[in-house]
């Protein structure tokens, strides 16, 4: 005679655990990726202020100086190398 046992069998166990790991391994995926998202969109968001800001404050220069070659605001800017100043092998 069958006797009616309570509980799980071996196999509804492992199924479930398979289950929940995958579960868990895909929202944290899915929490890494938020979270890169967030980064990414914070970083852009400060260059764009910068980027801004810096507009703000030539709009806000006397007209004179905005287009005064003579008029430096701060210090010369290095590194800049322009088209007739390179050199291009022939």
């Amino acid at each position: 005679m069958l006797r009616e046992e309570k509980g799980f069998t071996l196999i509804e166990v492992l199924i479930s655990i398979v289950l929940l790991g995958l579960i868990t391994a895909s929202l944290a995926f899915g929490l890494g990726s938020a979270s890169k998202g967030l980064v990414h969109n914070d970083s852009r968001q400060t260059a764009k202020n910068l980027a801004e800001s810096q507009i703000e404050y030539i709009k806000n220069l006397p007209f004179a100086s905005a287009y005064d070659t003579s008029y430096h605001a701060g210090p010369p800017v290095t590194g800049i190398h322009f088209l007739q100043d390179i050199a291009f092998p022939m």
